[in-house]
């Protein structure tokens, strides 16, 4: 059964909202049902999120993204071969006659392989952490035996990159970008913590919690290093052994604390 909802326009907003109607190739209504719907969709899609590999499938498309989509499938169609990462030809024809056939339904199927978006700020975290363990690892390396055995064998370990969990929601999207720096060629300090030896950066426990509390004792250290090198100070970028276990020691959650 089937309900009518009554809206007030004015006169301004119905005629932007039918110009861009037409310009998708669809009645104000259909616009209007579609992207009230959507609404629900989001809120099926976050609920997805909570768990690893969700994907976010859209409520609807418009009729020129349909046919460019199923064009597109038609022409990879024709170009897999086998049963590759692109799957044979019977699949993405199969792809193409869902787009064309505009059954939304089966729109799960053909956007499975589409993650959400990682924010900007959730990749610049990514890079940061990176940015830190390199520095971490690097002045590590640089202490003198006297200084190591200060800091302890706990140092030793934290300043080593566990990784992230593949496990986790977020983090498994965390790890995925990780890997792509990676295989980008850039960190490469870090190459061997993302090796088949350390699976690929997977933690199998959640770390980002513990790398948060760390950077927030490393990015005032480090600024005072640049704001100094920017001056003309002769004060190494190394951190100290020190600044070492100020940044190591937050890795350690408040309730663990001695």
């Amino acid at each position: 059964m089937a309900s009518t909802l009554t809206i007030r326009l004015d006169d301004r907003m119905h005629s932007e909202l039918s110009r861009l109607a037409r310009a998708q190739g669809t009645t104000l209504s259909d616009l209007a049902r579609r992207t009230l719907g959507a609404l629900l969709v989001r809120q099926s899609v976050d609920d997805l999120l909570d768990r690893p590999g969700s994907v976010e499938i859209p409520a609807g498309l418009t009729t020129v993204e349909r046919h460019q989509l199923a064009l597109l499938h038609r022409i990879l169609a024709r170009l897999v071969e086998g049963n590759g990462e692109d799957g044979d030809f019977d699949y993405q024809i199969t792809r193409a006659e869902i787009l064309e056939s505009g059954y939304v339904a089966e729109y799960d199927d053909v956007f499975v392989a589409i993650e959400p978006e990682l924010s900007r700020r959730e990749t610049g975290l990514v890079m940061d952490i990176l940015d830190m363990f390199t520095q971490l690892e690097w002045s590590y390396g640089q202490l003198s035996e006297p200084e190591r055995e200060s800091l302890g064998r706990w140092a030793e370990r934290a300043v080593w990159f566990d990784g992230f969990d593949l496990n986790h929601r977020l983090e498994s999207r965390l790890l995925m970008f990780a890997r792509h720096l990676i295989d980008q060629g850039k960190w490469q300090q870090l190459t061997t913590n993302f090796d088949d030896q350390h699976e690929r950066g997977n933690s199998h426990h959640p770390t980002i919690d513990a790398y948060e509390r760390m950077l927030e004792e490393f990015n005032p250290i480090w600024r005072n290093k640049v704001r100094a090198a920017t001056r003309g100070g002769a004060e190494s970028s190394r951190l100290t052994a020190d600044e070492i276990r100020r940044v190591t020691d937050a890795k350690i959650h408040p309730d663990n604390r001695k």
